[in-house]
């Protein structure tokens, strides 16, 4: 066919016609070229937690009380959240040493579980007296005053508070709602708080359902003795027991009982 006897509306169609099948192949190419690009190596570096978070407003509608309550949807970066969980949790640790024979030995971490300063601490026999370091620096004499021999919990009382100090006390976990997978924070340290992450790896429960341990993926020294467990909001999950990751923490709901 000689192209320059096509009429107008033949080179219209031939003009046409060249563009779609110009376009497909442009597609084809475009295609096979992005199918042979490496993959992306950018992940994502911070999960996101997302929170409902109720709120209790002033109302102008009747309600009762004169309030309302709202709820919002919080998104917060899993570093974020595990940053203020430390925060909180460094406000309710103490470290309880020795008092016997002066020897201010370390005992362990524990937690203020009342506004009067009394402490929970795992302490092994054998010892009588303490001394309580707040997290404010601040140290008070200390005497037992209920314990758990099974497992090693005992909780202190300040044994002179002459200003009668208030204390920040510790908000425990029910620890009966702990999952496997769930994130906690551990902290630990004689002298400085020191921190690390981990999941909780294990839960071993009695017949009738109760918590007896919990197994946390964190092996490194330092935690496997003394350390307290939190989870992302600050709540008390556990307190180590042993000196092997096996040997897992003391679940909150038997440190809760010991309180009551």
């Amino acid at each position: 066919m000689d192209i320059e006897h096509l009429t107008k509306h033949q080179i219209i169609l031939v003009t046409l016609l060249v563009s779609f099948v110009s376009s497909i192949a442009t597609g084809i190419v475009c295609v096979t070229l992005l199918n042979q690009d490496p993959q992306p190596i950018t992940q994502t570096i911070n999960h996101i937690i997302e929170r409902t978070v109720e709120k209790v407003v002033p109302s102008d509608t009747g309600a009762i009380g004169g309030k309302t309550v709202t709820k919002e949807t919080v998104i917060v970066a899993e570093d974020d959240a595990v940053v203020n969980a430390i925060a909180q949790t460094s406000k309710v640790i103490v470290r309880v040493f020795s008092d016997d024979n002066e020897s201010d030995q370390f005992i362990g971490m524990g937690v203020v579980v009342s506004r009067d300063g009394r402490v929970a601490v795992r302490i092994p026999s054998g010892f009588r007296t303490f001394n309580v370091r707040y997290p404010d620096g601040s140290i008070y004499g200390a005497q037992p005053l209920v314990s758990d021999d099974e497992n090693q919990i005992t909780i202190l009382s300040i044994s002179q508070n002459p200003l009668n100090k208030q204390f920040q006390p510790a908000v425990f976990m029910n620890s009966s709602n702990a999952k496997l997978g769930q994130k906690v924070v551990a902290i630990t340290g004689d002298v400085s708080d020191s921190v690390t992450t981990g999941i909780i790896s294990n839960i071993t429960s009695r017949v009738n359902g109760t918590h007896e341990r919990i197994r946390v993926g964190i092996y490194a020294d330092k935690f496997l003795y003394n350390s307290v467990i939190a989870n992302l909001s600050g709540e008390i999950v556990g307190f180590k027991i042993g000196a092997e990751a096996e040997d897992g923490y003391i679940p909150a709901n038997i440190i809760r009982a010991l309180i009551k």
